[in-house]
């Protein structure tokens, strides 16, 4: 198989993993770094660029990381030609770790009963 149908592979079942809820995004020290168990390993989904510069696009990077944190595989946005896959798992991954959705909801959910309007 060749590099870019591997990630291809591993893009397709990491988002089905984390939509169904078989993977759990945990956050990491770096706020844009997020990692997930596997059964025999782990993956890291990370984002490096500068937000104050947003002419400059971000590079997403993948991470396969063996039983003792070895890194197995890479790939990056910048050459993988997969660049709109591994923004899309990132930003899962990121709303997944930080349980955005119940937070976005409870706050929703608060501003509406401080202006007395149902949403």
């Amino acid at each position: 198989m060749a590099t870019d149908e591997r990630l291809s592979t591993w893009l397709t079942l990491l988002r089905k993993g984390t939509e169904n809820r078989a993977l759990h995004w945990e956050t990491t020290p770096s706020e844009a770094a997020f990692r997930s168990d596997l059964p025999d390993g782990a993956v890291r989904i990370w984002k490096v660029g500068d937000p104050q510069s947003p002419e400059v696009r971000p590079v997403y990077l993948l991470t396969l990381l063996d039983n003792e944190g070895r890194t197995v595989e890479e790939w990056d946005s910048s050459s993988s030609g997969e660049e709109e896959g591994l923004s899309d798992l990132y930003h899962t991954a990121r709303r997944a770790a930080l349980r955005l959705n119940d937070r976005l909801e409870r706050m929703l959910k608060a501003l509406s009963q401080a202006v007395g309007e149902k949403v």
